[in-house]
């Protein structure tokens, strides 16, 4: 099918222009108006065709066509009318299946025969008097102020009209919301009414009365809702300044502990380093002072003595015991110091264990 001729008769016969014009067709499938039409033309003439042939023909028909009949059965539903909300206000099919639990597949049937408006959901005047002028005529007043809401919302506003009828609000704040958008389209729908009888005229009178008496609880509920969603964000900051302040002294302590730690590290490395600088200096200077009293005896008269055959020369006492000379003379200076680390106070009890300095005196005989 030619897509001007298509927009054509959408334009003009409305979003049903394909059920429409299958009425205007005539009966033999090989016509060449039926062959020109699309696809979902040609099986809605064969599918009217069939059930125009009685039970047998609706059965055949149903067994052919069973998305076209699963649609048929769905415009006669009352779902037609959230459907109609829901596509004029841009909802996605998979979307409206959820929401209706119907099937995706039967949804595009069905707006490919009755409800093809989604290429033209921009033409406002064609929408106003295609879709909403036809309601307006029936006496559908209450839905037609749910399509012009959700013409002129969109998405959001399809949504909201759908969650009235399905939705139960668990907040204040969804409730509030709910009974706002309810007041908005009873008003709009009163304003959609035909006033010409006193009895008329008395209905709109008291919905004008109960919608402002209702505007004026809401007004009311909404400030009361404020005040409390402002006294729980109050609320909500000072948990958060003291958690962040919570944090920053926990962040504080642990900084000067590291601190502390870092400086008793360096305390005690300092003061080990120190211990071995003196057990330097210790070990030097017994080391001199023995290499002196070697030198002496050496140049004394008694160096002429002569030792007994089975005993060893008089020599200058070895490294390790002058060590453990020099260990043994701090190890009193470590026991009163109780500035030194334990860890330096324990080595020094460990050589004094195992270090003891003896001393062997030599007999001399005579030659």
């Amino acid at each position: 099918m030619d897509a001007d001729y298509a927009a054509r008769q959408k334009s003009l016969e409305g979003p049903a222009w394909r059920s429409k014009l299958v009425g205007q067709f005539p009966g033999r499938r090989s016509h060449r108006r039926v062959q020109a039409g699309d696809e979902h033309l040609r099986r809605l003439h064969h599918y009217r065709q069939l059930c125009s042939n009685g039970p047998a023909g609706l059965r055949q028909a149903i067994a052919l066509y069973p998305m076209i009949a699963r649609a048929e059965a769905l415009h006669e539903s009352d779902k037609v009318d959230l459907l109609k909300v829901a596509v004029l206000g841009g909802l996605e099919g998979r979307e409206i299946a959820e929401r209706l639990r119907l099937d995706a597949g039967v949804i595009d049937v069905w707006e490919k025969i009755y409800f093809d408006v989604r290429e033209m959901r921009e033409a406002v005047g064609w929408i106003h008097v295609q879709v909403i002028e036809p309601e307006r005529a029936a006496g559908r007043e209450n839905l037609v102020a749910r399509l012009k809401f959700a013409t002129a919302v969109g998405p959001v506003g399809a949504r909201a009209v759908l969650d009235l009828d399905t939705r139960i609000p668990l907040n204040e704040g969804q409730r509030l919301f709910d009974r706002r958008l309810k007041l908005h389209l009873k008003c709009d729908a009163a304003a959609e009414m035909t006033i010409e009888t006193n009895r008329e005229k008395m209905f709109f009178i008291r919905t004008y009365v109960h919608q402002q008496v209702e505007q004026d609880r809401l007004q009311l509920r909404e400030r009361e809702l404020s005040q409390r969603c402002q006294e729980s964000l109050d609320k909500y900051e000072h948990a958060k300044i003291r958690r962040e302040l919570v944090q920053e002294r926990a962040e504080r302590r642990e900084a000067a502990r590291e601190r502390r730690e870092r400086e008793q590290q360096l305390i005690r490395e300092a003061k080990a380093t120190l211990w071995h600088q003196e057990v330097a200096r210790c070990t030097a200077r017994l080391t001199a002072e023995a290499n002196a009293a070697a030198a002496r005896a050496q140049a004394s008269p008694l160096a002429e003595l002569k030792w007994h055959k089975g005993t060893a020369e008089m020599a200058a006492p070895s490294p390790s015991i002058v060590e453990r000379k020099a260990t043994n003379i701090l190890l009193p200076v470590v026991s009163q110091d109780a500035s030194l680390p334990l860890g330096v106070k324990a080595c020094g009890d460990i050589l004094a264990d195992d270090n003891t300095v003896t001393s062997t005196e030599p007999v001399a005989v005579p030659a």
